[in-house]
């Protein structure tokens, strides 16, 4: 291809000129013979094959990168899915264990040291002097050396090493949990993500390491306690020394009562990674959102440890393939199974019911898949997990689906605004205050939440909201109870939900007040709780016992290093 240019010369296109061969005689102004031709050909012909083959190489040479990195990427995958597997099954069984007899079931670790505890005291009792009935029956001649006091001691100290063996299983646990976490953390940074930096991975990590550290503390002083009095029955055996011999126990008797002290204080609730969800106990969300978009997600997702939420968000996007729905975002599609789960379980959905509505948005594979038995327990237990920690929400759902099921049966009017709250009527610790508006008008409406809290920390807040139109009319045609929970998914899409957490200033009787204003400040609804603020009774008993374990000890262990020092002073 070519073209005139102004000053009338002949300009080519730069394929052509690319494509051009310089021929032997061209510039002379001869033409060219057929053979000059043919070489020029051949030799054209055999630069571009050897760019090809260079193209070709290097193009090898980068699918070859890639195909090596993706080889090592599946190869560290199935290693480090071989090594939570090993992990995890010998966390089984320690787990086992523990739970039949340690924390939970025969509970040892609250009942030994107790009982040790109980047998130091009875055999310092009876260090002097043994009761009669066992000088008579049993120690016989008083030069025995076997007394009630030091067979006391001996039990007391079988009991402390039984009381250490049960601590270092649950050590022995608590690290293969942190080993399990470990893994499965850089497993999920395979693919270049920082999943440490993801919110509440921190938190998790740094409380299991302190109960780790508390249950080591404890287990030196126990051990110290062991070693204590193992010192002073050998001293009575050896020597007649009374004064070391009750000091050793007092030493003894001391570290017993710290050591016991501390794992009162910082007691926490069991937790593994044997089952998905078997680090919610432990788990504390560390932020949480404070306008619900979706309901559901939000709440239960907030309580969700980051390893089981990322094993929830790996499932939901699996499930991309069976949406019905392609618009269905994963935030949607999490908040959708959710609620329909909760309403299965505590509504009284029938389950027919239940995939019925599941199936408006999966495939009857995606439903199966929800609904198997590898997850229908983790569902489960992510409801009441989040139901137990935070009841004002789910009772504000349950009392707003008893007003719509009174709204479709035309026992109620659906216009207007729809405006609620909940709060803890007894507040033990932080309190979770949910304010619902919903727009039943024909317009839409600008309004202004503002939650006074003169009590609480914050004092006031107020949040602006624009509120569209809803689709409460909808209610009106719908014909059975099922198809009203059903709809309540929209109806919540179309809302605004506020999360406050208030921390209580003060105990006793306080007031939370919630008004609904128009953006001029005038006030168009409002809402005032009566709330009684108390701490956790158990959770302070358990403290304060604790508390006064450690104190006790210390004490005793204070007036062992000060009485030798009262003595020199007193010979002055």
């Amino acid at each position: 291809m070519s073209f005139m240019t102004d000053d009338g010369t002949d300009a080519s296109s730069a394929e052509e000129s690319e494509s051009e061969v310089p021929v032997e005689g061209a510039e002379s102004g001869e033409l060219p013979s057929p053979s000059d031709l043919d070489a020029a050909f051949v030799e054209n012909q055999e630069g571009k094959s050897e760019n090809h083959e260079d193209e070709a190489v290097d193009s090898s040479e980068s699918v070859g990168d890639d195909s090596v990195t993706s080889v090592d990427m599946v190869a560290s995958e199935d290693s480090l899915n071989r090594s939570i597997e090993s992990v995890r099954s010998a966390e089984m069984k320690w787990l086992a264990i523990d739970e039949r007899f340690l924390s939970s079931g025969l509970r040892l670790l609250h009942l030994l040291p107790i009982l040790a505890a109980l047998l130091v005291a009875l055999s310092r009792t009876f260090r002097d002097q043994s009761p009669n009935w066992w000088v008579d029956f049993v120690q016989g001649d008083s030069s025995n050396i076997w007394s009630f006091g030091l067979i006391l001691t001996l039990f007391g100290i079988v009991v402390l090493c039984t009381y250490l063996i049960a601590l270092f299983v649950t050590i022995r646990r608590i690290r293969l949990t942190i080993q399990s976490v470990k893994r499965e953390s850089d497993l999920q940074e395979l693919d270049g993500r920082d999943f440490r930096s993801v919110h509440g991975h921190s938190s998790l990590t740094s409380r299991i390491n302190i109960v780790l550290g508390q249950h080591v503390l404890t287990a030196v002083l126990i051990l110290l306690s062991v070693i204590f009095m193992l010192a002073s029955i050998v001293l009575q055996t050896v020597s007649n020394n009374l004064n070391i011999q009750a000091e050793l126990m007092t030493m003894g008797a001391a570290a017993l009562l710290i050591g016991y002290g501390i794992h009162l204080v910082n007691l926490k609730d069991t937790f593994s990674t044997v089952k998905p969800y078997g680090l919610l106990r432990i788990y504390d969300p560390p932020v949480h959102p404070a306008l619900l978009t979706h309901p559901f997600r939000d709440v239960v997702g907030t309580h969700l440890d980051p390893l089981l939420a990322a094993k929830v968000s790996g499932f939901i996007h699996d499930l991309e393939g069976n949406l019905i729905d392609g618009v269905q975002t994963e935030e949607g599609v999490q908040d959708r199974v959710l609620h329909l789960l909760y309403l299965e379980q505590h509504c009284g959905l029938k389950r027919a019911d239940m995939k019925a509505a599941l199936g408006e948005i999966l495939d009857e594979e995606g439903v199966s898949r929800v609904l198997s038995e590898e997850w229908d327990e983790t569902w489960r237990s992510l409801i009441a997990h989040s139901r137990d920690r935070i009841r004002p929400y789910f009772r504000l759902h349950d009392r707003l689906l008893h007003n719509a099921v009174d709204i479709s049966e035309g026992k109620r009017p659906p216009g207007g605004l729809w405006f609620d709250i909940d709060i803890e009527n007894l507040i033990e610790g932080e309190a979770h205050l949910f304010t619902f508006v919903h727009n039943g008008t024909t317009e839409e409406q600008e309004l202004v939440v503002r939650i006074q809290t003169p009590d609480f920390s914050p004092k006031e807040t107020h949040y602006s909201v624009r509120l569209p139109t809803g689709s409460m009319e909808t209610l009106m045609g719908l014909e059975s109870t099922a198809e009203v929970k059903s709809a309540m998914g929209e109806m919540f899409n179309d809302s605004k939900i506020i999360w406050q957490t208030l921390i209580p200033r003060t105990s006793g009787e306080s007031t939370v007040t919630v008004r609904l204003e128009d953006k001029d400040g005038n006030l168009l609804s409002g809402k005032v709780a009566t709330v009684q603020v108390q701490p956790d009774m158990l959770r302070r008993l358990r403290w304060w016992t604790g508390l006064t374990s450690m104190l006790t000890g210390t004490a005793a262990v204070l007036w062992l290093l000060i009485l030798p020092i009262l003595g020199f002073i007193g010979g002055f």
